[in-house]
């Protein structure tokens, strides 16, 4: 009898944790396959806007209305950034594609300049006629090899994670079609760079943002990385460890390092001098909430005292799903200034930091902050005014902001809302005029793009 009891134990042992083992299995499937779709999303959309644009500066070639060419100008450029958001979601990180970015960064800079004055009195010179069609042909080579990959990827299935997994490897990677296609879509576009003539304000302000982030301090180590990462984390205990340094041509040198263990994974990039934390993430499933929204924020702010931001100021704050975002935005003058933000997770069913974010307070943190004038020139109700003829004004406040220009301006952020929605507008605080307006997103689309 006792012989059978332990037997059926035992029995039920090796099938509960055959049933663990199945559900951790699936549990990592399923995020495999959820990112897996979200870089074939990318690269579909990306191959898709690149030979839009090539369609679109081919027809801006044949054009002789100033009205057409604005609105043909403006599609170029609200594409260009589209595709150059798309590049950023792919897991090429970790290999040198700046010249990419920035082809796409050059094309929609020149087209939104040109399309955004008045063509009529100042209509497009002989120079920026020669641009578009090197632009063109620029183009076109691009979308040419973009759909090759894109054909190799449809016909022989092709995996965005075996890219992910062969650029993490310390070894070279043998054979990889799409690894291949997009360092020769690079190395054109470094080409192109060198030999188009953008015009010298989109240089100008190419190298504004270009030469924002650098990082003092001595070289560290890989393993002074994963000291960083743990210490960041607060984590003890055995993990397996994977560590990647960037690519030659990355803006900055930093070690990708991924800690892992039976439970969790945690991800992040370490700047490779001085060795700061870019950004950190633990891909944990979050449980049912027992910590507050309110609570969270605290947490949030003391870590991120702990850790030297203590001149940050929460600015915003929301939560998804089981997990609190704050956004803490540097202060100048008792002034938020927007660009320099850093984004906190915070899991609220035990309160412990899940994400971490300082990629804009690194690249944007003013270095000259004396330049900058706090002191406005219209009042508040002199802006409000006009708004609260149409809108019912929830609140607003004096921030710094960045035009599209690299500029630093002073502005009035107003929360209002019309019909049931929600709107933030940026008011010059100067000259009244719309800096920009956007209706506030759902809580679905701020998370998908949240750290």
């Amino acid at each position: 009898m006792a012989k059978n009891i332990i037997i059926a134990v035992l029995a039920l042992g090796v099938i509960g944790a055959g049933f663990w083992g199945y559900q951790e299995r699936q549990g990592k499937e399923a995020v495999m396959n959820h990112a897996e779709n979200n870089y074939q999303r990318a690269f579909h959309d990306l191959a898709y806007r690149v030979g839009y644009l090539k369609d679109k500066v081919g027809t801006s070639l044949g054009i002789q209305s100033d009205a057409q060419m604005k609105k043909t100008l403006t599609d170029v450029w609200k594409v260009s950034a589209e595709a150059h958001s798309d590049v950023g979601q792919l897991p090429l990180r970790l290999m040198a594609f700046n010249k990419t970015e920035e082809f796409l960064s050059n094309i929609a800079e020149f087209s939104y300049r040109t399309s955004f004055r008045d063509l009529s009195e100042n209509p497009m010179t002989d120079q920026e006629k020669k641009t578009l069609k090197t632009l063109y042909k620029d183009a076109k080579s691009i979308d040419g090899e973009l759909k090759n990959v894109q054909k190799k990827v449809l016909q022989d299935h092709l995996k965005w994670m075996d890219v992910q997994m062969a650029l993490a490897s310390d070894e070279e990677p043998m054979d990889n079609t799409i690894i291949d296609g997009f360092k020769t879509v690079e190395q054109q576009s470094e080409k192109y760079n060198e030999n188009t003539d953008f015009g010298t304000d989109v240089k100008r302000l190419n190298d504004h943002y270009n030469t924002k982030m650098s990082f003092a301090g001595k070289p560290i180590s890989e393993k002074q990385a994963v000291r960083k990462m743990k210490k960041f984390f607060e984590l003890e205990g055995e993990y397996e460890t994977t560590v990647k340094e960037s690519g030659g041509g990355a803006d900055y040198a930093f070690y990708s390092v991924t800690l892992s263990n039976d439970k969790e994974t945690f991800t992040g990039d370490i700047s490779k001098n001085g060795g700061v934390p870019i950004w950190l993430l633990n891909s944990r499933e979050v449980q049912d909430p027992t910590v507050s929204l309110n609570k969270a924020a605290d947490k949030a702010a003391s870590f991120l005292k702990k850790h030297g931001y203590g001149k940050v100021e929460l600015h915003e704050s929301s939560q998804y799903d089981n997990e609190g975002l704050f956004t803490f935005v540097k202060k100048i003058d008792e002034i938020h200034y927007l660009p320099a933000s850093i984004r906190v997770k915070i899991a609220l069913d035990n309160g412990e930091l899940v994400g971490f974010d300082a990629r804009q307070y690194l690249i944007e943190d003013p270095k000259d902050q004396e330049a900058l004038n706090a002191t406005p020139a219209l009042s508040e109700e002199e802006v409000l005014e006009p708004i609260r003829e149409t809108m019912d004004i929830q609140q607003s406040s004096l921030v710094f902001t960045e035009n599209e220009f690299g500029e630093d301006v002073l502005c009035y952020e107003v929360y209002a809302v019309m019909d049931g929605d929600t709107y933030r507008l940026l008011i010059n605080a100067n000259t009244g005029d719309e800096e920009d307006v956007e209706q506030v997103e759902s809580t679905e689309n701020v998370f998908e793009n949240a750290v």
